[in-house]
């Protein structure tokens, strides 16, 4: 369990989860949790392999957007650090996903992949449409809120005392 001190610049968490996603060619949910836990100061071979499988709604299904599964990961491994007490960390994790998901689809227009990129993933002909012109377009700008509204609320767990 760590507290950190400084805070997180959303901006930069953004940028680099766009800069994953866009020029490193990962998924949405690998680009938020890995950049989330770059600026966390954890690091592991393990993040992206537990979230590569969740980009294009899970596993190209449209459903909830990876962008959202990422950061939802993420808000998981700052509550682990925020709290020894298990119960504790499943309250905290669980209350802060709830009010992640709510902001991203407010600030998204939906929490649905397919909504978000308008190509259904699960259709072969419809998923050759998710080309740059869909990545960099719906996609990116996505994945660079989602990052952002994460900092925002890594930063308002890290003002609130530890339990």
């Amino acid at each position: 369990m760590t507290n950190r001190t400084e805070r997180i610049d959303p901006e930069q968490v953004a940028q680099r989860a766009k800069h994953l996603f866009v020029e490193k060619g990962l998924t949405c949910s690998e680009a938020c949790l890995l950049s989330a836990a770059e600026a966390l100061g954890i690091e592991s071979p393990l993040l992206s392999e537990i979230a590569i499988a969740f980009g294009g709604g899970m596993g190209r299904q449209g459903d909830v957007c990876g962008a959202l599964s990422g950061c939802i990961m993420a808000i998981s491994l700052v509550a682990s650090r925020k709290a020894s007490d298990y119960a504790e960390r499943k309250k905290l994790a669980m209350t802060t996903a709830g009010q992640f998901y709510q902001k991203f689809a407010n600030r998204c227009g939906s929490v649905r992949c397919a909504d978000i990129c308008g190509v259904n993933l699960a259709d072969p002909e419809s998923a050759a449409q998710m080309n740059e012109k869909v990545r960099d377009e719906r996609c990116a700008p996505a994945v660079a809120e989602a990052a952002r509204l994460l900092s925002d609320e890594i930063n308002q767990l890290d003002d609130a005392p530890s339990a």
